[in-house]
């Protein structure tokens, strides 16, 4: 059972359906749990055809006692054997849950600690006692992601494996795939370059738009595509605007083909903030 803090579009949201699509057809079955008020209506489509099983729990409050009891229920009814945890709400109740029925708990690291500094006090108290206590295994994305982890929780090095993300686009591309088709519906007349992510204060549209000038002096086709949604959609679109872009960075949105687009693209530019 993967438990997941809602399924909108995010990294660990794609890395979840990637688990739910990859597994379909073997002999393991993958089932999906998603704790938020809203969802992407295209990735819970997504998830429910690929996974075994898909359950939406809406709350209000981390804290809710009611959410690792639906998620024990959800464990007990679908005879769950691994309960693997994904963001900080999904490490509270999933790992509450887990304890309760006495499975071992997986948790994912997918973002550095300071993140965490966004938390409320309580929220932020909560997800690092389920972080310290909780889980059976710890596994973070990057080296970064485990060192911020064991600087600013007091966790042993030793107690988090670094997994890298897979790579999973080329897995999860349609096998009738046209790259040259999508590159015409995309519109794209030379060099292809994608940034696909939520548009949020974690991650750096900003340097991706003001760097385009300099690639544009070397390659003026390139275009580049934005993928993704967020609160700062609004200031990356003015920004756009101001640096005279618009003809060469084109704001996309949440897109149900965000690998197709990928994969038409030649180059995918993934920007952070550091801490």
């Amino acid at each position: 059972l993967h438990v997941v803090d809602g399924l909108d579009a995010g990294g660990a949201q794609s890395l979840v359906y990637a688990f739910a699509k990859l597994a379909a057809g073997s002999p393991l079955s993958v089932y999906v749990s998603a704790i938020a008020r809203t969802h992407d209506p295209a990735l819970v489509a997504r998830i429910r055809e690929a996974a075994a099983g898909l359950e939406l729990i809406e709350t209000g409050a981390l804290w809710d006692p009611r959410l690792p009891l639906a998620l024990a229920r959800t464990i007990r009814r679908h005879g769950v054997d691994l309960v693997h945890t994904h963001l900080a709400g999904a490490d509270v109740a999933g790992g509450v849950a887990a304890k309760l029925t006495r499975r071992p708990l997986v948790s994912t690291l997918h973002a550095v600690a300071e993140h965490r500094s966004e938390y409320t006090a309580r929220r932020r108290l909560l997800a690092n006692l389920a972080t310290r206590r909780l889980p059976d295994a710890l596994i973070a994305v990057s080296e970064g992601t485990r060192e911020s982890h064991v600087r600013l929780l007091g966790l042993p090095p030793e107690s988090i494996d670094v997994i890298l993300n897979t790579a999973a686009a080329p897995l999860l591309l349609p096998g009738d795939f046209d790259r040259a088709a999508k590159r015409r519906e995309l519109g794209l007349d030379g060099f292809g370059l994608c940034m696909v992510a939520r548009i949020d204060p974690q991650k750096d549209h900003e340097a991706l738009v003001r760097g385009m000038h300099a690639v544009l002096v070397e390659h003026p086709t390139t275009t580049a595509l934005v993928v993704g949604d967020g609160p700062r959609r609004p200031m990356l679109e003015a920004l756009v605007a101001a640096e005279g872009l618009s003809h060469r960075v084109r704001l996309l949105g949440q897109r149900a083909d965000a690998v197709e687009i990928m994969a038409a693209c030649d180059v995918a530019c993934q920007l952070t903030v550091g801490p």
